[in-house]
């Protein structure tokens, strides 16, 4: 492996804090609502998929990314912000969301 240039440490160092992060937030959330594995399962990767898109959305002072659609030339998020779609499409549970 070659040397890292400074942004790409600075990448790798952000997926570290945001896999950390959500590691100890769906134990916390496991322990607290007594939730089953596979709902923490759900819910730790949902919180990484979704800090990776507020990451591509532009919202942290770090490191600026953009990924391009290939086709067109253009930002994947044109028109949309990345991170607030991922709640039509992923599964998790929504720990704020009552119960039925």
């Amino acid at each position: 492996m070659g040397k890292l240039s400074d942004n790409q440490i600075k990448f790798f160092e952000l997926l570290k804090s945001i896999q950390e992060s959500a590691v100890f937030q769906s134990i916390n959330e496991m322990n607290r609502n007594k939730e089953s594995i596979e709902d923490t399962l759900f819910n730790a990767t949902y919180e990484v998929i979704v800090s990776l898109c507020e990451v591509l959305d532009g919202y942290n002072d770090i490191i600026n990314l953009e990924l391009i659609d290939k086709e067109n030339d253009l930002p994947l998020r044109t028109g949309i912000e990345l991170h607030d779609v991922c709640e039509q499409y992923l599964n998790w549970k929504n720990p704020y969301q009552t119960k039925e």
